[in-house]
């Protein structure tokens, strides 16, 4: 199953999968997913009006936040923003 983020914010987002299953193998080529030391898929910097896509193969219930980043004074803050959950049977 292909799982498709779209950024229709005003800030680069990420997506942090935490909690639940992990995902540990995905499909050929995810869009701005990469493979993190631990084992375990996150997105890079997805820009205001890009896109991300990760195909997930195994089953399981995958939980995510999705994090912003925005300017606060002369500095940049990353803060959750969202979440969700991907249940793939």
């Amino acid at each position: 199953t292909a799982v498709i983020w779209f950024n229709r914010t005003h800030s680069p987002l990420h997506i942090v999968f935490k909690g639940g299953d992990q995902v540990e193998i995905a499909c050929a080529e995810p869009k701005h997913f990469v493979l993190q030391p631990d084992g375990n898929f996150q997105s890079d910097e997805i820009p205001f009006g890009g896109t991300a896509s990760l195909c997930f193969i195994e089953k399981g219930e995958y939980k995510y936040d999705v994090i912003g980043t925005g300017a606060v004074g002369y500095s940049y803050e990353r803060k959750k923003i969202g979440h969700g959950t991907i249940i793939i049977k």
